[in-house]
């Protein structure tokens, strides 16, 4: 009974529970590719999520795979319920959408969290220092996508798809995953242009209300892009490929 005591006592690493329950067999994302929305295992996963966000953390910077753990269940959530007739989706679905997206939004774009100072030192060491092209081509993302004559801004505010400010953004994001390489850490707010986009676009452009003046493939092919640039950003460029030859 002491050594059960002493064990249960021992804190465990949130991230590595994390990563733990969002790569188990009867986790939340294995259970949708099997056609399942399992609620035990998204609560599971969300307490899970939470715990990760709850200590000092990097404000700044996170680790690749812990973007994956919170944008992959996000995205996979999504799909299912877009796939689910309107008469089988329930509260649950929804519901879980709705957590799953809070989730994401307070590590993509949530509040500054402090770290003491031996928890600072540790971080920046073991996360890479941004050469001054990489820095540019960061920047020059960052500006892209909240320039005032910019793709995201001309779509929310005046309801206008611009193709050619949609290549400038894309161009962008591909200039910075070029720069990245695989590092296994992320920036925040770069990553947070790839989460936003990513969900925001398609759904916003596929209101009944939003005025589309382009054939339907040609949004599909532009949701697609973002798509793909999430994956390759939160996922990295082998999964990637091993997915494009698993559908193939």
């Amino acid at each position: 009974m002491a050594f059960l005591s002493e064990a249960n006592s021992e804190s465990v690493d949130p991230k590595r529970a994390l990563l733990s329950e969002l790569f188990s067999e009867p986790g939340f994302v294995v259970r949708l590719h099997d056609g399942i929305w399992d609620e035990a295992a998204l609560q599971r996963l969300l307490a899970a999520q939470r715990e990760y966000l709850t200590p000092p953390r990097d404000a700044a910077r996170f680790e690749r795979d812990v973007a994956q753990a919170f944008w992959l269940p996000h995205r996979e959530a999504r799909r299912y319920c877009a796939q689910v007739t309107p008469s089988r989706l329930d509260d649950a679905c929804e519901r879980g959408c709705e957590q799953l997206h809070d989730m994401a939004y307070w590590l993509f774009m949530g509040e500054p969290v402090s770290l003491d100072d031996a928890a600072s030192a540790q971080t920046l060491s073991a996360s890479p220092v941004l050469s001054a092209d990489e820095l540019q081509v960061r920047q020059a993302m960052l500006d892209e996508s909240l320039a005032e004559d910019g793709f995201l801004l001309r779509l929310r505010c005046e309801l206008e798809w611009d193709s050619e400010a949609f290549t400038r953004l894309v161009d962008a994001m591909r200039g910075y995953i070029a720069a990245q390489g695989e590092a296994g850490w992320l920036d925040r707010e770069a990553a947070e242009v790839f989460w936003y986009v990513e969900w925001f676009v398609p759904q916003w452009a596929s209101h009944p209300n939003f005025p589309r003046k382009f054939a339907p493939e040609h949004y599909a092919q532009a949701f697609d892009d973002l798509r793909d640039l999430a994956i390759l950003l939160f996922v990295g460029n082998d999964s990637h490929v091993a997915r494009q030859e698993q559908t193939a």
